[in-house]
């Protein structure tokens, strides 16, 4: 993490809400998890890309050809991504 004087203010405002407990937990989860859906076959959740908790960060704006080959990275069928800013 970058040091507090570096850090957005609404990224210091969150933690300071945050309880240990609550880090704890968060920092307990997996990164991604891959599920087999019949019929979508493989489906991978993550965050922000199969690769990356942060980037590519994507937007409308986004080329396609980006999309294309963050998404060429994983066998799943469907990717269902948390981190986005559209």
């Amino acid at each position: 993490m970058a040091p507090e004087s570096q850090q957005n203010p609404w990224t210091l405002w969150s933690a300071g809400r945050l309880r240990r407990v609550h880090g704890d937990f968060l920092s307990s989860l997996e990164p991604s998890l891959k599920i087999e859906l019949s019929p979508l076959g493989l489906v991978l959740c993550c965050h922000a890309s199969p690769e990356s908790d942060e980037l590519p960060i994507i937007t409308p704006g986004t080329p396609d050809e980006v999309i294309a080959a963050v998404l060429a990275s994983t066998p799943a069928s469907l990717v269902v991504a948390g981190h986005t800013h559209m």
